[in-house]
């Protein structure tokens, strides 16, 4: 954990009589670089530039606090429409965004699955999917059931008693993760 150190105050100088730094000047430089990730940060030099409205419309910046959101901005997501049947994967090369799915009947009990094909995508990561709309409430299930680099699979699954032709909305997320 770094030393806590203010800045220095306007009276010490940034360079001695030798020009190197002062002492003062390197400590709180230094405890800016640590707080700042050490290099390990995803907020770049770039960033650090910025006011802090301006470095969360960077999508790797998830919140800087509780007045903040958590999520993507503008130009993060997308849209994609699926054809021919509940069974056509997919492809939207976005972190977030809707999947409409095809209209048709899923008969009592069964289950429909697709391969959504996704460059951001890798093995580590956790994809989140609900209903936005066109679903009526309580008739399906839905899940993701494998997540591979470049792609993952959706299933819905329809829990009620009876069929229905609807053709359901789903928002999707992509939350990058490592595994070390």
């Amino acid at each position: 954990m770094p030393d806590i150190t203010n800045i220095p105050a306007q009276r010490v100088p940034v360079v001695d009589d030798k020009n190197l730094m002062t002492r003062q000047w390197y400590r709180y430089l230094f405890n800016l670089f640590s707080i700042a990730g050490a290099g390990e940060s995803p907020i770049s030099n770039t960033d650090m530039l910025l006011a802090p409205d301006a470095v969360v419309a960077n999508p790797n910046v998830l919140s800087y606090g509780p007045s903040y959101p958590m999520g993507y901005g503008n130009g993060a997501g997308g849209a994609v429409t699926q054809d021919t049947s509940r069974t056509t994967g997919v492809t939207i090369n976005r972190v977030c965004g809707r999947i409409t799915l095809f209209s048709t009947t899923i008969a009592p009990g069964t289950f429909a699955s697709f391969t959504v094909t996704n460059t951001t995508v890798s093995d580590t990561d956790v994809v989140i999917v609900n209903f936005s709309s066109g679903a009526t409430a309580n008739r399906y299930g839905l899940s993701v059931t494998e997540v591979q680099n470049g792609s993952f699979r959706i299933q819905i699954h329809n829990i009620a008693a009876v069929g229905s032709a609807e053709a359901p909305v789903i928002n999707f997320a992509v939350i990058k993760a490592v595994a070390v």
